[in-house]
């Protein structure tokens, strides 16, 4: 079974087998899942030492409004995002390419609840990444393009 750290670890945890549990006869119990969470640190009687680390997705919400000159929604629009240059997201095996993904923008113009992106911050690429985004009616023209930055916080386009 091959074993490593990432460069953003300071340290590695491995349980072979069994279920993690956390029970009174412990002297250190370790949950860790993922970096850039705080952690809460815990003294009880029957423990020397509890740390909990609460389990933090990688992705971001993303939102956004779209409308024309006249003030109208884009309903039902297409919203194309992909990224600028291929990336890795870290401690997976998972890679984001610069492929185009699209999602309809809801009837009023709004991007639809549940659309999430890796923050750029969190991607390790060779280029500095940012996104590439462009709106497109329902008819298929374009209204918008732009490039973005998502930061780890829910993300406004």
């Amino acid at each position: 079974m091959a074993n490593g750290l990432y460069n953003d670890q300071d340290l590695l945890v491995l349980v072979d087998s069994g279920t993690p549990n956390l029970a009174v006869d412990q002297d250190l119990a370790v949950l860790v899942t993922q970096r850039l969470v705080p952690a809460l640190i815990h003294l009880d009687v029957n423990q020397d030492l509890m740390i909990l680390v609460q389990r933090l997705s990688y992705s971001v919400n993303v939102n956004g409004h779209w409308e024309d000159a006249g003030g109208n929604p884009i309903a039902n629009g297409t919203l194309y995002i992909r990224l600028n240059t291929d990336a890795l997201i870290p401690n997976t095996n998972s890679q984001l390419d610069t492929r185009w993904g699209g999602t309809t923008l809801d009837a009023n113009g709004n991007i639809p609840a549940g659309l999430r992106l890796f923050p750029n911050s969190l991607l390790v690429a060779d280029y500095t990444t940012f996104y590439e985004g462009r709106v497109d009616t329902a008819q298929g023209l374009n209204c918008w393009s732009g490039q973005f930055i998502v930061t780890t916080d829910p993300t406004t386009i």
